[in-house]
């Protein structure tokens, strides 16, 4: 999976909005209203974004998807058809983001190395490479899987599908719904590429020395 993400992620497009603007409460005159009713705790809402990107439809959306929740950081729309993925990251904490945090990672620099200590937690919440490469695993066009049955999800283990304890949940207890949860794809790629840190208790630690070559089986 983790190759083909990364193969397919440089040509790959993806519609960005760090807003809700996309989203209108009526459609444009003429246009039928959804096929079945709204059940409860859900609410539609008219995709203005053009049809190529994915738009013009109607979208039917949890009240726990709009960004006024505060749990909410970002999301993606998994689409069984087309070329474009679409992703919302929430104003909020985007601009927590652009901020800055003594934590985050820069792409475009080499790779740091943390201070004894530092939870991978944190690393998450201050960097947005990482919200971003969580909701790309989500993707069914990168992935080319079937929506129905292939898809990485957040699952809920000990709470909901999200940061270390749920990751070394899943992997404990089972290593098939580990490679279905999206944020243990995201926390073994985050840990690969912070390389000069040791994250096996989830805390930033020395990397191991390597031994002589003496010692080394043949």
């Amino acid at each position: 999976m983790l190759d083909k993400l990364l193969s397919r992620i440089p040509s790959h497009k993806v519609d960005v909005w760090c807003s809700e603007d996309y989203m209108s409460p009526t459609a444009p005159p003429g246009t039928p209203p959804p096929d079945t009713p709204t059940p409860e705790h859900l609410s539609d809402w008219w995709d203005v974004r053009p049809a190529e990107d994915g738009g013009q439809q109607w979208l039917r959306m949890h009240e726990l998807a709009f960004c006024k929740n505060e749990i909410l950081i970002a999301s993606i729309r998994a689409q069984p058809t087309g070329s474009t993925d679409f992703i919302k990251m929430c104003p909020g904490h985007l601009d927590r983001f652009i901020a800055g945090s003594n934590l985050a990672f820069d792409l475009l620099a080499p790779v740091r190395r943390y201070d004894n200590g530092v939870h991978l937690d944190q690393i998450r919440d201050a960097s947005t490479p990482v919200v971003l490469l969580h909701e790309l695993s989500h993707s069914i066009i990168l992935l080319e899987v079937d929506h129905r049955t292939s898809m990485i999800v957040d699952l809920k283990g000990q709470d909901k599908g999200y940061y270390w304890r749920e990751v070394i949940y899943h992997a404990t207890n089972n290593a098939y719904n580990a490679l279905k949860n999206a944020d243990n794809f995201a926390y073994f790629v985050l840990a690969m590429y912070l390389h000069k840190n040791h994250w096996a208790t989830g805390l930033s630690e020395p990397t191991f020395n390597d031994g002589p070559a003496r010692d080394s089986p043949p």
